[in-house]
């Protein structure tokens, strides 16, 4: 079944990174398969044209959300049987490339929900990961240390984590209106509203900024598709730094069991657009040193 936003989005998402790659059917072409044999939404290219990377895309409707009774509830959500269906495609495929001479590659699959409900951080690092916040407590003194969220066998990642090890990580593709806030659009906005002002002092102050941004030719309100990468902490092949996106998040281990942000690409290319400052590569900026490097 084809997810045509989905897939419309996951397409200038690659555009954007300015990354070559395969469709369905080239897949299929170049590797000489039949019609019905597996084949990923999109095989990502090296600079040589080679495949390095494969990803099948995934849509929730609304509809994902109601019972038959109508009732609404994100507890109805199709979220793990969505993943274990994509999964298997993803196996077939990497069967199909063993039988073809190549070399076993990263796989993902793309989530994509126009709602962002079942898209959501902590929905999906409860459901994947099992995610529990841990507070370390000193026994003698009883002060609580930091919050961590940490790793338990309740997410179906780690639930089955042998029918899932082919999995390098799960994608949620969202809309950001990136030039906002790269520009410091967002952050001018939200020092406006915290300064108490009544609505038509703010609306007015609100438009001053707004033509300033404009006059700069920033269009704030146009909206990008990035991802939320969440590591498959038990992959055999990691989803590796160069296959992060400019304006990706990237969640992973950040120790055996804590897992947590290690990458931000929007935080750390938060440098003055407005003023023309030229942003960071995030592959050389990354927190996470050596996080997952070859």
């Amino acid at each position: 079944m084809h997810h045509h936003q989905a897939e419309r989005l996951y397409h200038q998402y690659l555009k954007q990174q300015g990354w070559s790659y395969w469709t369905e059917d080239q897949f299929r072409q170049r590797l000489g398969l039949l019609p019905t044999d597996a084949a990923p939404d999109f095989t990502i290219l090296d600079s040589s044209g080679a495949p390095k990377a494969v990803v099948e895309v995934s849509e929730f409707t609304i509809k994902d959300l109601f019972s038959e009774e109508g009732e609404f509830s994100p507890k109805l959500s199709r979220l793990p049987q969505k993943i274990r269906k994509e999964a298997k495609q993803l196996y077939k495929v990497t069967e199909l490339l063993n039988r073809a001479g190549l070399p076993s590659l990263p796989l993902m699959v793309v989530l994509y929900d126009p709602v962002g409900l079942q898209t959501h951080p902590i929905f999906l690092m409860q459901k994947l990961l099992g995610l529990s916040i841990a507070v370390p407590v000193n026994p003698f003194s009883g002060e609580a240390g930091e919050m961590k969220p940490v790793l338990t066998e309740k997410g179906s990642l780690f639930a089955y984590k042998s029918q899932n090890a082919h999995l390098s990580a799960i994608g949620a593709l969202k809309l950001e209106r990136v030039n906002a806030q790269l520009s410091g659009f967002e952050k001018e906005v939200r020092t406006l509203g915290a300064s108490g002002k009544g609505f038509a002092e703010f609306f007015k102050e609100y438009q001053k900024i707004y033509q300033k941004y404009l006059r700069a030719g920033i269009d704030v309100f146009e909206e990008m598709p990035v991802l939320e990468i969440y590591q498959n902490p038990c992959a055999r092949i990691p989803w590796r730094r160069e296959l992060w996106g400019r304006f990706d998040k990237v969640w992973g281990l950040i120790d055996n069991q804590a897992y947590g942000l290690v990458h931000n690409g929007l935080l750390l290319a938060r440098a003055g657009v407005l003023k023309g400052v030229s942003l960071p590569d995030p592959i050389r900026s990354s927190r996470a040193s050596g996080f997952y490097d070859e």
